[in-house]
């Protein structure tokens, strides 16, 4: 159980909770890595995370 109850439904555990928002989460604070057991929303909440992360410069990471 997440103390953050904002990603984690638990009277619904069937539920994602707001998945991709504990993902980008993660990735603010440095987390490197991650698996999920909903890889599509994991990626598009990467991407998401990436695209808003890109330099200015327009290069990728």
């Amino acid at each position: 159980m997440h103390t953050a109850r904002r990603f984690v439904h638990t009277a619904f555990p069937r539920l994602h909770g707001d998945l991709a928002g504990e993902i980008r989460l993660f990735l603010d604070l440095g987390v490197d890595g991650f698996f999920s057991d909903q890889p599509d929303l994991a990626a598009e909440a990467r991407g998401q995370w990436l695209a808003r992360e890109q330099p200015r410069t327009g290069r990728a990471h």
